[in-house]
């Protein structure tokens, strides 16, 4: 860790007093039962990595190539990885009843999975002939800001991410 002095250093203490009393917070079962109890219902289910990848192997290789794959990671280094703020987008099906709740309760989906960029992907599980999965920009805006994201760009990114369809 850097050391810091004056201001800075008085900022950087707030800031890490704030961060161990969010991970004593998150850790309460009060903030579980609100979490849990105000989850939203999904359009379709969320069914994890190990749902997709039961069929499209290839593409769960080259996913775990990616840095999508190491999204949890990210945010450890960071030492964010309890803010609710950042899990929306480091995780899959963040707010969903299916999807991420928390670290302790949903640990399979704390990572940037399939259906973080395809959707939840209950009913291709189900009927696995209907259309799924394709990627537009907008499916990654969401978390891709010129805030978190300053030099991201869709053309750019995208070849680094798209899936060889073999399967």
């Amino acid at each position: 860790m850097v050391e810091t002095w004056g201001r800075r250093k008085n900022v950087d203490n707030i800031v890490r007093a704030y961060f161990a009393e969010l991970r004593t917070l998150i850790d309460s079962d009060a903030y579980l039962s609100e979490t849990l109890a105000n989850l939203k219902e999904p359009p379709f289910a969320y069914v994890g990595n190990a749902a997709c990848a039961s069929c499209h192997e290839s593409e769960t290789a080259q996913w775990e190539t990616t840095a999508h794959a190491r999204a949890k990671e990210t945010l450890e280094a960071a030492d964010k990885d309890q803010v609710p703020e950042c899990q929306s987008c480091h995780t899959t099906g963040f707010g969903f009843r299916t999807g991420f709740a928390t670290a302790a309760t949903t640990p399979d989906f704390w990572q940037v999975g399939c259906e973080s960029c395809h959707g939840p992907g209950g009913a291709h599980v189900e009927d696995t002939a209907a259309p799924y999965g394709i990627i537009v920009e907008d499916a990654c805006t969401p978390c891709h800001t010129s805030h978190d994201s300053p030099d991201w760009d869709y053309e750019t990114y995208l070849p680094k991410t798209v899936h060889d369809t073999g399967d």
